[in-house]
């Protein structure tokens, strides 16, 4: 996680500092992760994950408007079950977006998808999740959209 926040720290001082109308893929990185995963739809009480996730950060920004895309996704996640000792397989993506302007709408969203998938199915999991907001260029907000990522779904 500390190398997570490293990295977006980084990537906002390399993009405030992009000039008139640039395009930017600013980070294009892979990076590897451990964690352990709460396991709901199997008999395991948890899965230990690792793998790596790859990270891709664009900016384009001008005096007026700014854009900030980052996404990530999986790249060869795997985790074994406790205490079961199952194999499983964890895919996953995530996308988040800003645009905005000195006076023009303002539009920041983000979804994700986690998944962890066992052979055989019938005990994997699924947690997907969003945000959206878009708030005018008088500084309201036009339209708002959460779902949560917990708890998930079996499937």
């Amino acid at each position: 996680m500390r190398k997570l926040l490293a990295l977006v720290g980084a990537v906002s001082v390399v993009a405030l500092g992009a000039t008139a109308s640039q395009a930017a893929n600013v980070v294009n990185a892979s990076f590897p992760v451990g964690f352990l995963a709460p396991a709901p739809c199997t008999p395991d009480f948890f899965v230990a994950v690792s793998g790596d996730l790859h990270v891709n950060v664009s900016f384009t920004g001008n005096a007026n408007n700014a854009s900030l895309q980052i996404h990530v996704n999986t790249q060869g996640l795997s985790g074994v079950g406790f205490p079961t000792g199952a194999s499983y397989t964890a895919n996953g993506n995530a996308r988040f977006h800003f645009k905005g302007g000195l006076n023009s709408a303002t539009v920041i969203s983000f979804a994700a998808r986690f998944q962890l998938i066992t052979a055989g199915g019938g005990n994997n999991l699924t947690v997907d999740g969003s945000f959206h907001l878009t708030v005018n260029a008088n500084g309201t907000p036009t339209a708002i959209n959460f779902e949560p990522l917990l708890p998930g779904t079996c499937q």
